[in-house]
């Protein structure tokens, strides 16, 4: 491939790489893309046209003007930044004349990475970023090497060659980078900053049915690695986010105040339940949370967390709702140990006689509602013995008798739960959760609403849970006698489709590359902390390990050793490894042509020509070896000419007259040649140096 074309197309490379890095990052939309990636291409692939300074001048203004319109009346810094430069870069591609036009370009595609990396963690911005920096690499080796062949076409090039220069030279960046992103320390946020994601189930009011929009996103909002393994946990659990006691037929809200703030002990844990028991199931879990909300999400029964930001404030709400303040503007990592036996004991301690603890009326408060309700509820629990029956009665009914479904009208009627019971008996978990619990408190039993998460999607290329806002989910918690606040679910199971799908396996091996690129990009100065004391606490050891080995060695007895090493059947193995040794060597010495000749041949698959061409580039390095380097501007024939007097041999001569025959005169090269050219290069290498058999006159022709 010609050097200029090969120039051109690395070139674009780039451009397509920095466009790729901001296109992964979703900072360009599909119209977006059409319109520049068209564009890019038309400039790129017709020949520039001449256009006048003043005209270049008068169209960058022009994107400038619409710059600052952009900013100030519709997108935000970075979008309206991403924008100017796609502009920018058109207007070089189809005015490029020089070699400042193409550093130009060079310089904004790698803006466009920069840029990108700002917005996005995801693992998908390592292909993105890999790609840029070997075709920058590469794009500004050939930069250099541009004039220099402009001058000279006729030189040789090799792209394959430069391909792999870069590659080596990409590597070496990557593996000086790899300690300066160790050591230097960095902030949080990047230059624009992060933004959080919406969760408009866990504000301090929520509306019925609003819900209904978090469960068609499938946005991660948490990943949690459970330490005993995926078996430890049951299908059921779930993740209590927020208590709600206050309902006026429409809106849930929390009311109930008496927040406290939860302190850590010396070694940062918090101790969240204080009544403990002997048979704990305890099961250890890693949370890594998105920045949608300042609630702490636990499962059934948490009795410690640990892993927060000292600068934060873990608060537990009347209601038993734990949260940070303040609220956090990035992603949250802690880990929790909770009871999975909580529920079972509970319901076991039930006891109808037992005293009532003084709960806030809040709990039994009800708004104006349909009397139907009431009597509906009274004739499902007609049949009840205790307070406990009624309760998974009402349960029962409900996940019995009602359909789950996104697609319903009840939130547009005046009277939601009426209509949801009485009239379209579907709806999704907020309304199951919301009769169950103004059935109940019709009953004069306290409830309260719970939102939260359902445990998610196992992913085993990772060994832990995804959990997204689809999974979002209200239940409700009900208060009695003996056992305190207990957890039940009367919305019915979700339909799904548990069968083999290419794009969920294909979603959760990314999902898995982006915790470890997570894991990265969060190398803060805490994990560095961390890290280099673990390096210098293992360094320590390997030393007193090393030191202890040496303080044995030195004081060791060899002498046995030595005596069995020295014996007449060591020595002569000891003797024989070394002659086969030595024959090895002497048989490659003598053969690496015949050796080199078969491995071009039969494992590198090379035609006649490029072996021809091989076999040229051998006889130059075994001339330079013997005296008589090529200089870099000659030609072979003009190599050949000033040491033809001077070496003592033909056969120089007879291979360079086949490889410009083949090089040159675009005929293929027999087997009959390249057998004749190996002979010839084989008898020069058994050819003297300068000072052997020389005649008189020689040195003086070589200088």
């Amino acid at each position: 491939m010609k050097f200029e074309r090969c120039f051109q197309y690395s070139s674009l490379s780039l451009i397509l790489s920095g466009f790729l890095s901001i296109l992964l990052a979703g900072s360009v939309s599909l119209p977006g893309t059409v319109i520049f990636l068209s564009l890019l291409l038309l400039g790129w692939f017709k020949k520039p046209r001449e256009i006048k300074k003043i005209y270049q001048w008068l169209v960058t203004g022009i994107i400038l003007l619409v710059f600052l319109l952009d900013l100030l009346l519709f997108s935000r810094l970075m979008l309206a930044v991403i924008r100017l430069m796609l502009a920018l870069i058109l207007l070089k591609v189809f005015t490029r004349e020089n070699q400042r036009d193409y550093s130009t370009l060079y310089l904004l595609s790698f803006s466009l990475l920069l840029i990108a990396s700002t917005s996005t963690i995801s693992a998908l911005f390592v292909i993105s970023a890999a790609a840029v920096l070997l075709t920058f690499v590469l794009s500004l080796n050939l930069f250099e090497m541009r004039e220099a062949y402009q001058a000279d076409p006729r030189q040789d090039f090799s792209f394959r060659k430069s391909v792999q220069a870069s590659l080596v030279m990409a590597m070496l960046i990557i593996l000086l980078a790899v300690p300066i992103f160790l050591v230097i320390p960095r902030t949080a946020l990047g230059m624009f900053g992060q933004t959080s994601m919406s969760a408009i189930g866990f504000s301090p009011n929520v509306d019925l049915g609003d819900m209904g929009n978090m469960l068609e996103s499938g946005e991660v909002v948490m990943r949690v690695e459970v330490k005993e393994g995926r078996d430890s946990v049951s299908p059921d659990m779930k993740w209590r986010g927020v208590a709600m006691d206050s309902f006026n037929g429409r809106t849930w809200s929390n009311t109930v105040g008496g927040a406290r703030q939860v302190l850590p002990d010396p070694q940062g844990r918090y101790l969240i339940q204080t009544g403990r028991y002997q048979n704990e199931q305890l099961i250890e879990q890693s949370v890594y949370m998105e920045p949608f909300s300042s609630i702490v999400f636990t499962t059934h029964n948490p009795i410690q967390l640990s892993g927060f930001n000292r600068s934060q404030q873990i608060l537990q709400s009347g209601n038993e709702t734990l949260y940070l303040q303040p609220k956090p503007n990035k992603a949250v990592q802690y880990t929790l140990f909770s009871d999975t036996q909580s529920r079972t004991r509970k319901l076991k301690a039930f006891d109808e006689n037992a005293p009532t603890a003084q709960l806030s009326r809040r709990y039994l408060q009800l708004p104006e509602l349909d009397p139907r309700i009431q009597s509906l509820a009274e004739t499902v629990v007609r049949d009840a013995t205790s307070k406990l029956a009624e309760v998974l009665l009402l349960e029962n009914f409900l996940r019995v008798q009602f359909e789950y479904s996104l697609n319903h009208n009840s939130g547009s009627s005046d009277d939601p739960v009426g209509n949801f019971l009485f009239s379209t008996r579907r709806g999704h978990c907020e309304y199951f959760a919301t009769a169950h619990v103004i059935m109940l408190r019709t009953l004069g039993i306290p409830a309260r609403m719970i939102n939260g998460f359902r445990f998610g999607e196992y992913n085993e290329w990772g060994d832990y849970f995804i959990v997204r806002q689809s999974d979002a989910h209200s239940w409700v918690e009900a208060y009695l006698p003996g056992s305190g606040w207990v957890e039940f679910d009367p919305t019915p199971a979700r339909p799904g489709d548990g069968s083999f799908s290419l794009a969920r396996t294909i979603s959760k091996i990314l999902d898995n590359l982006d915790i470890l690129w997570t894991e990265i990009v969060t190398f803060d100065r805490y994990k560095q902390f961390g890290f280099f004391r673990v390096l210098i606490s293992r360094a320590v050891t390997e030393w007193q390990d090393l030191s202890l080995s040496a303080r044995k060695f030195a004081h060791a007895d060899f002498r046995p050793l030595l005596e069995s090493l020295i014996s007449p059947f060591h020595m002569g193995r000891v003797g024989l490894l070394f002659a086969l040794v030595l024959l090895a060597g002497v048989l490659l010495r003598i053969r690496r042509f015949a050796i080199l000749a078969f491995l071009r041949k039969y494992v590198l698959r090379l035609d006649p020509n490029e072996m021809i061409r091989r076999y040229y580039r051998d006889m130059l390095k075994i001339l330079k070896i013997k005296g008589y380097p090529k200089k870099p501007a000659e030609t072979p024939g003009e190599f050949l000419s000033r040491i033809s007097g001077a070496f003592p041999s033909e056969f120089p001569e007879l291979i360079t007259d086949i490889y410009v025959r083949t090089r040159f005169g675009g005929r293929l090269a027999g087997s009959f040649e390249t057998e004749e050219v190996a002979s010839a290069l084989r008898k020069i290498s058994r050819t003297g140096k300068p000072g052997r058999n020389k005649g008189p006159g020689r040195a003086e022709t070589l200088s």
